[in-house]
C-alpha cells in the first residue's frame, strides 16, 4: 500500500543545461532524511520529456543510491502515451531495485476506457515481471481523458496496481464516490496539492507533491497526523502550507520550485528545459515569501 507523502523530484540541470546528478543527489538525500514515503523521479516535475533514456537511467540510479537501505520507497514514472513505450520504458530500467512505476492515462491520443485499462492492466503485468507495483496517474487536465471510478476499481483488481495519484483538479464526485468504495489494499493519494489533507481526511492516503519539496517536514507531519486521528492539527498545518501551495504554481510546474531550490542552494541552476522557461524573478520571491511563513 502507498501511504504518506511522496515528492515527484524535480530533476536539477547545470546552467549549460547538462544533467547535475550530485544536486540530484543532495535533494533526494534530504528528502529521505525529512521522512518522505517515497522519491518519484521521472515524473512531470522532473521533466522527463525532455530525458533520453541515458538521463533516465542516471536519473533513477542517483535516486536508487539515495533510498537504498531505508524505508523510503522508489516509484518511477514511466508512462507515456504508447503502451509499447510505456513497456520499454519500464524495462530500460529493470536493473534498478525500484518498488513501483507511476503510469499516467495515455495523453495527446484521447482512447476510449477501454483502451486505458487494457493500457494500465499491460503495464501492471510488465511490472509483475520486474517484481514492482503500479501507481495509476489520473489527470485529465493533461491528458484529456478522466478515468472513472469504475474504470479505477477494476484496475485495482489486477494485483500489482495498488493505488492512484488522482490529479482530477479537487475533491469531485467521482473522487468521493472512489474514496468511498475503494478496497482496502487500494491507496488513494491526491496529486492536486491543496487537496492533500481533506482527500486524506476522507480515506485517502496521503498524496504525490511537487510543493513538498519545500518544508517538507511539514508535509510529511500533515499527512501523519491526519493518519493518526489529529486532525485538528493536521489542518493548521494544511493553512500553512497554501501559500506554498499557490505560489509555487504561478507558473508551470516545476519552474518556480526550481527556481526557490536554486535561490536557497539545494541544487546549482533554475535551468529548465524547452518548452519550459524559467520563472520570473517576482513568481520566485512570492514562494520564497511563503516560505519564510511555515
Amino acid at each position: 500500500m502507498f501511504q504518506g507523502i511522496y515528492v515527484p523530484v524535480v530533476t536539477p540541470f547545470h546552467k549549460d543545461g547538462s544533467l547535475d546528478l550530485p544536486s540530484l543527489n543532495k535533494l533526494a538525500d534530504r528528502l529521505v532524511a525529512d521522512g518522505v514515503a517515497g522519491i518519484v523521479p521521472l515524473g512531470t516535475t522532473g521533466e522527463a520529456s525532455a530525458l533520453d533514456a541515458q538521463e533516465r537511467s542516471l536519473v533513477v540510479e542517483t535516486c536508487a543510491k539515495a533510498v537504498a537501505g531505508t524505508q523510503t520507497e522508489l516509484v518511477v514514472g514511466a508512462g507515456t502515451n504508447s503502451t509499447r513505450s510505456t513497456i520499454e520504458h519500464m524495462a530500460e530500467l529493470q536493473n534498478f531495485d525500484i518498488d513501483a512505476f507511476l503510469i499516467v492515462t495515455p495523453y495527446y491520443v484521447r482512447p476510449s476506457e477501454e483502451g486505458i485499462l487494457a493500457h494500465f492492466a499491460a503495464a501492471g503485468d510488465a511490472a509483475d515481471e520486474m517484481d514492482a507495483d503500479v501507481m495509476l496517474y489520473n489527470i485529465p487536465a493533461r491528458t484529456g481523458r478522466y478515468v472513472s471510478t469504475a474504470g479505477l476499481l477494476t484496475c485495482a483488481t489486477h494485483k500489482r496496481i495498488l493505488g492512484v495519484k488522482q490529479a482530477v483538479g479537487g475533491l469531485d464526485e467521482e473522487t468521493v464516490k472512489l474514496l468511498a468504495n475503494v478496497p482496502e489494499h487500494f491507496s488513494v493519494l491526491a496529486g492536486d496539492d491543496a487537496f492533500i489533507a481533506p482527500l486524506t481526511i476522507l480515506g485517502g492516503k496521503g498524496g504525490v507533491s511537487a510543493s513538498a519539496h519545500l518544508a517538507t517536514p511539514l508535509w510529511v507531519e500533515m499527512v501523519d497526523c491526519v493518519l493518526s486521528g489529529d486532525i485538528a492539527r493536521a489542518l493548521e498545518i494544511h493553512s500553512q502550507l497554501l501559500g506554498i501551495v499557490n505560489t509555487g504554481f504561478f507558473e508551470p510546474n516545476p519552474v518556480v520550485f526550481k527556481g526557490v531550490l536554486a535561490a536557497t542552494g539545494e541544487i546549482e541552476s533554475d535551468f529548465v528545459r524547452l518548452p519550459l522557461v524559467p520563472a520570473k524573478t517576482e513568481s520566485i520571491q512570492a514562494c520564497l515569501s511563503a516560505l519564510s511563513g511555515v
